[in-house]
């Protein structure tokens, strides 16, 4: 991409955060809380009661954290304890909390169908929304990203051509700058773009949420296409390179998709497999069986 197309493409995010991250991780089974008794603006109320066990969590190497419920600054609004996550929480401490496979997960969320908010008078925040039939991948991400992710909602979505009515779920993050620097990264001049140097920053975590995302297996071509509508021809490209560069899959740009070609399939599978719940792993062409493991992240 040119440089022309923004400046902070010149910086470099993500470096290790800490001791305890891991290179890769696997899908092993844990626990996850969420809280569905709690609104959203613009969203359908959530069936009322308390935080309910409704299926696995991804854990961490850190102790685990209560659920973060509320929308309006997190509900701290007395208390030293509050005052002190509140502050923590909202600075550049975020960044160096966050374990790499969370960092990638947003990075993969943002290449994708996630949206970052554009910072006016605070900072800005990941929104992440998905068809009701993939909730279960939303709880993926939703567990990954705890506990900055807070309470999850259900709305509907009218399409205004044909009349219908779409159930969707989605949830948001903690406002950080954080996100506003991402949102600096990948939004210059106010559009969604790649960041010239993706080689340096997404790796197969990523790249398997951009596919969850945004891809599709083609039954007929036996490969996966990914949708780049959002993206320009330059953003296009970037992202092939970046296949080729980083990750050694051949593809092509074929107008707004791009095809993994069929014989990188196999590489593309074991790359990915292993960070996708299972019920994402037909954008793979991969068959679940009756038998399927709970998803979620552990280091191995």
């Amino acid at each position: 991409m040119p440089p022309s197309e923004g400046a902070g493409h010149d910086r470099k995010v993500t470096p290790r955060i800490t001791g305890s991250s891991r290179a890769r991780v696997h899908i092993d089974p844990a626990v996850c809380y969420i809280d569905v008794g709690s609104s959203h603006p613009g969203g359908a109320q959530a069936p009322k009661g308390g935080a309910r066990r409704v299926g696995r969590e991804f854990s961490s190497n850190r102790p685990p954290s209560p659920p973060i419920k509320g929308e309006r600054e997190l509900g701290l609004d007395t208390g030293q304890a509050g005052a002190l996550l509140y502050s923590l929480i909202h600075t550049e401490l975020v960044r160096a909390i966050l374990n790499e496979v969370q960092e990638q997960v947003i990075m993969g969320c943002v290449l994708g169908d996630g949206r970052l908010d554009k910072p006016f008078h605070a900072n800005s925040r990941l929104l992440v929304r998905h068809s009701i039939k993939q909730y279960m991948y939303l709880l993926h991400k939703h567990g990954v990203l705890a506990p900055y992710s807070l309470s999850i909602f259900v709305y509907d979505i009218i399409d205004k051509r044909s009349g219908r009515t779409y159930r969707a779920a989605g949830f948001n993050t903690i406002r950080s700058d954080y996100f506003t620097y991402l949102y600096r990264l990948f939004y210059p001049n106010d559009t969604k773009a790649v960041p010239h140097d993706l080689v340096e920053i997404a790796n197969e975590i990523a790249l398997a949420i951009f596919i969850g995302d945004d891809g599709t297996y083609d039954i007929n071509s036996k490969t996966v296409k990914i949708s780049v509508d959002v993206y320009s021809y330059e953003s296009r490209i970037a992202i092939k390179r970046r296949l080729s560069e980083r990750f050694g899959l051949e593809a092509t740009i074929e107008k707004d998709r791009i095809y993994v070609m069929r014989r990188s399939m196999p590489r593309l599978a074991d790359l990915v497999k292993d960070y996708l719940p299972p019920s994402m792993h037909y954008k793979l062409g991969i068959v679940l069986y009756t038998r399927i493991r709970i998803a979620s992240f552990t280091s191995t």
